[in-house]
């Protein structure tokens, strides 16, 4: 399967919200947890910082817990569930907060389904057509006005040099 992708430069991008670390192979329960808390804590932080659900856009901003945002290679993995907020906003408590740094990045919007097949198209198509580097962990981005299950996966990339 083909997957559309684009090459972007974001830049420095703050994110606040539930923060765990976990065993990497018990993963999908705990991040499932994270957003599941979340989504119960949202409707009073939104209306703290006054702005309209319909407006929030998540990420789930993946870690490595010895090396900020290095993909998860084994033991324990540090994810965040969150809301991108503009850099000013102050974090609630109980919360955290991230800050994705400037990059260039490789997005594939998809569904949760087919995240597996994206992350392929990614490695196996994209990466070598595109002669890049894939420099970090895979970001997961759900925008205001993607339907229930799409999702777009950041990959931050830098220029291979030949």
């Amino acid at each position: 399967m083909d997957f559309s992708y684009q090459r972007i430069i974001k830049s420095d991008t703050a994110v606040i919200g539930v923060e765990g670390v976990g065993a990497i192979e018990t993963s999908q329960d705990w991040v499932q947890s994270l957003w599941f808390s979340l989504e119960e804590q949202l409707p009073a932080v939104i209306e703290k910082l006054a702005v309209s659900e319909a407006e929030v856009a998540c990420w789930g901003v993946m870690s490595d817990v010895k090396e900020w945002l290095a993909p998860w290679t084994e033991g324990q993995g540090l994810y965040l569930a969150g809301i991108e907020v503009s850099l000013e906003t102050p974090c609630p408590r109980g919360w955290n907060r991230y800050l994705l740094p400037a990059m260039e990045y490789i997005v594939i919007r998809t569904t949760i389904p087919l995240i597996s097949e994206a992350v392929s198209y990614l490695f196996e198509t994209i990466v070598p057509k595109e002669a890049v580097e894939i420099i970090g962990a895979l970001q997961e981005f759900y925008g205001a006005d993607f339907l229930p299950g799409e999702i777009a996966l950041y990959a931050p990339i830098r220029i291979i040099e030949l």
